[in-house]
């Protein structure tokens, strides 16, 4: 590999690994045709495993649901179907309670506006476009699960400085788009300040705007990535 690609690829890797936690609220609106919903969401995670979204009615204040992830596992409460769910956090899983297709340390990175290869995804390999004359760049990342990854930014090496502005994925044999999001930034914020995403396949439009986060905060609590059934809910066994 060309000394040039080998640099552009470590400077990528090593700003998605400058965040390892976050605590951060976000305000979340979800649109599919004319139906919009508004949520207040609370995310905090620890990498590479460790992961927490509450989301709480806008109106209400009061929490929909809860999901949690921990080395293996995945729980979460549906507050509305009275229902406790866990399972192991797979794409499938997580694609179906988070609405985004990802693996938990992949929806952290995400969340921190970059992409990275993460243990526990089958991954086949990756390619690198620089384009000519230009700072941009575009990295596809390939999976035996269908996926190709594809993330653009700005480099510039000899400043060591590195933006991610979208990620794609996109189905390997068709090439057909599955999600989409790009990433706005404010100010000295180094994550992005709104991430926008569309799933292609359920028609799912999706803004998540940040009111409030802390990147690398102090200790977070353990008990925040376990979940107890509540009383009166179903339990519901999740497959892979």
């Amino acid at each position: 590999m060309e000394p040039e690609r080998r640099a552009v690829l470590e400077l990528i890797r090593s700003e998605g690994d400058k965040i390892r936690a976050l605590r951060g609220m976000y305000e979340l609106t979800l649109r599919r045709g004319i139906e919009r919903q508004k949520f207040r969401q609370i995310i905090v995670f620890h990498r590479p495993d460790r992961f927490r979204s509450e989301l709480l009615a806008t109106n209400f204040n009061q929490p929909t649901n809860i999901v949690v992830t921990q080395g293996s596992f995945l729980q979460g409460i549906d507050f509305q179907e009275k229902r406790f769910l866990e399972g192991s956090p797979s794409l499938k899983n997580v694609k179906q309670l988070l609405s985004v297709p990802f693996f938990p340390e992949e929806l952290m990175l995400w969340l921190s506006g970059t992409f990275g290869v993460v243990p526990g995804a089958d991954f086949i390999g990756q390619n690198l476009f620089l384009e000519r004359g230009s700072e941009r760049f575009l990295i596809e990342f390939l999976y035996r699960d269908n996926r190709a990854v594809q993330l653009r930014g700005s480099v510039r090496l000899k400043d060591r400085f590195v933006r991610c502005d979208a990620l794609e994925i996109l189905d390997q044999k068709s090439r057909n788009r599955v999600f989409t999001s790009e990433f706005a930034y404010e100010g000295e914020l180094k994550i992005p300040s709104t991430i926008t995403f569309w799933l292609q396949e359920s028609e799912l439009q999706g803004e998540l705007s940040v009111s409030e986060v802390k990147p690398n905060p102090g200790e977070i609590p353990e008990r925040l990535f376990s979940l107890v059934q509540p009383n009166g809910f179903r339990s519901i066994e999740l497959g892979d």
